[in-house]
């Protein structure tokens, strides 16, 4: 594991939040967590005692009631924050939380849209989570900044609000940007936008640089977080000339990957006792390779996010299929395609007696083109470069007989959603 800044530090900021926790007034949680696993530590005295600590996943939080996760006086709750249900669409997670000791509250997010002199804002999520968003930007209204949220299922309508408000700055996913830029166009000057605001999702280099061609005149400003652990990292002005996907960890979290290898799945804990994210070594979902660094702006620590397992990464037979090489392919074929969306589905077929993977590549095409056969062989002879181990391409692994032969399929569009699932599992 990866040590952040100062390793006594750490361990001393580490233990203060496992006795917070576990010894927590409000809630037994972690005390009958470690009980049931036979933890019987008093103290964190040392990062093998730390490690000792079993991972908290998503689904025990989902099999407790909300009102069994809540570490400060009940009396003080004032929200929900209730995630947008990607990695369980039928059962959101939901946490209690006192809106004024969430972290990023009081960070300098905020500061590019007052030093702007930003007058009006658009939160622009599903209905379920813009509530809550609005109310962590209570420090933005207190400065005199208008915030109002918009309607994902009403894109045109939204555009109007836009125009009649004038609105300056958008907080908000690529995915949903992405889909409402044509709206937008049609009633809003582009160039009055001087600010946009993205996370929440994995946002490939292309689709921010189209995003940046689309809003000349705006700062846009990237965000890796979730409703969970709120907002997770950051990206100082010396990463401005990295991809989109580095970034450097919140100075309120300790990030560690499973199996304590430099790339997997990110896992936070909490440093800030007292206040959220109210974890203890908790799988986030995301895959990420993390290393030590010492950048100029004194961080520590770099995050680079390939995306959301199971989404935009996914393993399979001893495989990896990455999105963001899969956007980098299919920016060779812009002149066909309408963008580098695609959605990949992933399949496991008996062939030949044996099991192998079935690829469906689904992807947008211009009207303009008739031809599609060509197309799809043009593509398929890309996609099949495609790196899945380090020394194997896709093509490679369909002459071994891993693989199928992969298939390509144009669909007229990608239904609107909070998040884009670039990979689709199909796989029981």
């Amino acid at each position: 594991m990866k040590i952040s800044g100062n390793k006594d530090k750490s361990l001393e900021k580490l233990n203060k939040n496992f006795n917070f926790l576990v010894n927590n007034s409000y809630s037994a949680f972690y005390r009958d967590k470690y009980k049931r696993a036979g933890i019987k530590l008093k103290s964190i005295k040392s990062i093998k005692d730390f490690e000792s600590l079993p991972y908290l996943t998503k689904n025990e939080l989902l099999e407790i009631s909300p009102y069994k996760f809540i570490f400060t006086n009940p009396k003080n709750i004032s929200d929900v924050g209730i995630t947008s249900g990607t990695t369980d669409k039928d059962n959101p997670l939901m946490l209690l939380s006192d809106i004024n000791i969430r972290p990023e509250i009081n960070i300098s997010r905020f500061d590019p849209l007052l030093k702007l002199k930003i007058r009006a804002h658009m939160l622009l999520y599903p209905p379920l989570t813009s509530a809550g968003r609005i109310r962590r930007n209570e420090n933005l209204i207190k400065k005199g900044v208008i915030n109002t949220a918009g309607d994902i299922t009403n894109l045109a309508l939204t555009a109007k609000i836009v125009k009649r408000l004038q609105i300056e700055s958008i907080e908000t996913t690529a995915s949903i940007l992405y889909a409402f830029i044509p709206y937008l166009k049609q009633e809003y000057d582009l160039n009055k936008i001087k600010v946009i605001m993205i996370g929440g999702e994995y946002c490939s280099e292309q689709k921010y640089k189209y995003l940046q061609k689309v809003f000349k005149n705006a700062l846009i400003m990237p965000d890796f977080g979730s409703v969970e652990t709120g907002t997770m990292s950051y990206r100082c002005n010396f990463l401005d000339k990295k991809p989109i996907r580095f970034f450097h960890p919140a100075s309120h979290i300790y990030a560690e990957v499973v199996n304590q290898k430099e790339e997997g799945e990110l896992v936070v804990t909490g440093l800030n006792p007292g206040m959220m994210p109210y974890f203890l070594r908790y799988k986030t979902g995301n895959h990420v390779k993390l290393t030590d660094v010492k950048c100029q702006c004194g961080a520590t620590q770099l995050i680079e996010l390939f995306g959301k397992i199971g989404f935009d990464i996914l393993q399979v037979q001893g495989t990896f299929i990455y999105s963001s090489q899969i956007h980098d392919i299919l920016t060779n074929y812009i002149k066909y395609l309408k963008s580098t969306d695609f959605k990949l589905h992933v399949y496991e077929e008996i062939k030949q007696n044996k099991i192998m993977t079935r690829l469906v590549l689904q992807l947008i095409l211009k009207n303009e083109f008739s031809d599609h056969n060509k197309i799809k062989k043009a593509i398929t002879l890309g996609i099949n470069k495609l790196v899945l181990t380090p020394k194997n391409t896709l093509s490679d692994l369909v002459d071994k007989g891993i693989y199928l032969p992969l298939e390509i399929e144009f669909v007229e569009n990608f239904p609107l959603t909070a998040k884009r699932t670039n990979i689709v599992s199909h796989i029981v």
